[in-house]
């Protein structure tokens, strides 16, 4: 289940995780602490780079470098790495420890992508049983309850009160069936519909699912905010970056 969930992680991001960024920031920290130079620490974790999106990515980094641009414009350059990382470098361009600011990013990158590994694990089972619950209640009412319903008008008895319930329901459903094309755009174009940060409201709202986003929304943001302060990030902006590291509009704007 976890291999499955990575992968479908990896393919949204085209092909990049944060599993593969904390791997490439450690390794560079790695290999500047054994004394190699930036450019050659660059050179060494691209050859053994098997993503080529991050293999691209290191090579135009050592290019700017190369070029004479900051690191923070180095890497910017690049587009696959998250803005608190960004800052961080700022701040080893100060005079910083950039081996220590490297793994730091690199350890909260992991720590961010098994989070989010055990939220998706953790919702896995609940959302099969609901979708196995919905799926034998179809079958119940769209097939078990008129057949029974037929046996029972067929020896001439009035049928139950919650059997006609269930029958009326029965039809509904043949006739809502025709409206989930018009369901499912509605759902891809909710944003167009209605704002982003009211859906995420709502979302919060709901059972179990609404609970676990709003806890993992605030240990992201504790979580950014800490190791912001830590690399050396004035406040004002380290708060500015945690609350931009929430998955959810909603509580970014009320925090905001």
């Amino acid at each position: 289940m976890k291999g499955i969930i990575k992968n479908y992680l990896e393919l949204r991001k085209g092909g990049i995780s944060y599993y593969d960024l904390s791997f490439v920031l450690i390794e560079l920290s790695m290999l500047l602490e054994s004394g190699l130079t930036l450019i050659r620490a660059i050179e060494v974790a691209s050859s053994q780079s098997t993503n080529s999106r991050i293999k691209e990515a290191l090579i135009e980094v050592k290019t700017a470098i190369e070029a004479g641009e900051t690191l923070h414009r180095a890497f910017s350059k690049a587009g696959v790495f998250p803005e608190f990382f960004l800052e961080m470098l700022k701040v080893a361009e100060r005079g910083e420890n950039l081996e220590k600011i490297l793994r730091i990013a690199g350890e909260y990158l992991q720590k961010i992508e098994e989070n989010k590994m055990k939220v998706l694990t953790s919702l896995a089972y609940p959302s099969f049983v609901i979708v196995a619950s919905l799926l034998a209640l179809f079958v119940a009412v769209k097939f078990v309850v008129p057949k029974i319903a037929n046996v029972l008008q067929g020896l001439g008895k009035d049928l139950p009160l919650i059997t006609k319930a269930l029958l009326f329901f029965s039809h509904l459903l043949s006739y809502l069936i025709y409206f989930l094309p018009a369901f499912a755009m509605l759902y891809l174009f909710r944003h167009k519909l209605i704002s982003k940060e009211r859906w995420d409201k709502y979302f919060l709202m709901l059972p179990i699912f609404g609970k676990v986003s709003f806890y993992y929304n605030l240990s992201r943001l504790a979580g950014t905010l800490l190791m912001a302060l830590s690399s050396g990030i004035p406040l004002t902006k380290a708060i500015s970056l945690s609350l931009g590291s929430l998955n959810n509009a909603y509580l970014r704007s009320v925090l905001s």
